[in-house]
């Protein structure tokens, strides 16, 4: 989920997943498939690993779809929203 954190700058984000069938099989489900959304930077082996850095050396991108689908409710005032619902929950006690 690091890829939340990244995806703001709008640069290249390569998903390496040698693993991706065990962990999808034996672990848990993920909120997408990166092949759905990052097809032309996935990769599976070391091989094609190198050819995504390779590839994403001066790829431009525009994640602003994927941000606002996922993110879109990030205004920057998290912390504060928390603490709003906490002293509601508090005075309600």
């Amino acid at each position: 989920s690091i890829f939340f954190d990244f995806i703001f700058l709008n640069r290249p984000i390569i998903f390496y997943v040698p693993d991706y069938d065990e962990y999808i099989k034996y672990e848990r489900e993920l909120y997408f498939s990166p092949y759905d959304l990052f097809s032309d930077t996935i990769c599976n082996d070391e091989e094609s690993l190198l050819d995504k850095i390779i590839l994403c050396k001066n790829k431009i991108v525009n994640y602003s779809s994927i941000w606002e689908k996922y993110m879109g409710a990030t205004d920057g005032f998290s912390s504060q929203k928390i603490v709003s619902f906490i002293d509601t929950l508090m005075m309600g006690k």
